[in-house]
């Protein structure tokens, strides 16, 4: 139960959390939550993204594959900048997430493009079936 001295103690000052949610410390006050769960989401997007990958035929499916492995790295990196040194993050990890994800969406656009046009020319978005056309 929340009272109001826990919620004086509690860093985030929040009525959901009481202080425990938090785990370790940082430099200057601050809380961060453990990097356990950070991972773990980054492992439950790179399981998903290449289950996308390895079971779908659709070639719109195999680019959200993608970009959900893209993300997962992208967690990767900004956890691991904030846990590298206690109570500072890197820049450099959120420009690369930033140029990751603006690359990432140059790259779906150019797949999106090829999709649109192999459905035009050949009436299917499966990759077993395009594989046999010759081009």
């Amino acid at each position: 139960m929340v009272t109001a001295s826990s919620r004086l103690d509690c860093p985030c000052i929040c009525a959901i959390c009481d202080g425990n949610l938090l785990s370790s410390d940082v430099e200057g006050g601050g809380r961060l939550i453990s990097i356990t769960y950070y991972l773990a989401c980054s492992l439950g997007l790179l399981i998903i993204g290449l289950y996308c990958l390895v079971t779908k035929r659709n070639m719109v499916r195999l680019l959200i594959g993608l970009e959900i492995l893209v993300s997962a790295a992208n967690v990767n990196f900004i956890a691991f900048s904030a846990y590298a040194v206690p109570g500072s993050m890197h820049p450099l990890a959120h420009a690369l997430a930033i140029l990751s994800v603006a690359i990432g969406g140059c790259i779906l656009a150019i797949g999106l493009a090829v999709t649109l046009y192999a459905y035009k020319h050949y009436k299917t978005l499966d990759v077993r079936k395009l594989k046999r056309i010759r081009w």
